[in-house]
């Protein structure tokens, strides 16, 4: 079993909550630094939802072990893009040939 068949309805119901909505944000900003600090948060909730699967539980019972690998992974992951989104801002700064965009 690997985090992507894993269902919703195994992580806790306020967690999906929390990062489906940090999901749908970061898809709708235009804004660098905005997105890197939403993807920083969305990599805390999926560490925090990786430490609950473990927490109290059996570390067999529904490969719980593997999801919470996954979901570390994943989290890593989602640092680098936050990572990626602090660069690109960086560079956009001290750009003359491509202005950071700033919307109303």
């Amino acid at each position: 079993m690997t985090a992507a068949d894993v269902p919703f309805s195994m992580y806790p119901r306020t967690t999906v909550v929390r990062i489906r909505d940090l999901m749908r944000r970061c898809a709708i900003t235009h804004d660098h630094a905005e997105r890197a600090a939403l993807l920083e948060r969305l990599a805390a909730e999926l560490d925090r939802a990786a430490r609950d699967l473990l927490d109290n539980r059996p570390a067999e019972e529904c490969g719980r072990r593997e999801l919470a690998a996954g979901l570390h992974g994943q989290a890593g992951m989602v640092r680098f893009f936050a990572a990626l989104e602090r660069r690109d801002r960086a560079r956009q700064a001290f750009d003359p040939a491509h202005p950071r965009v700033r919307y109303p």
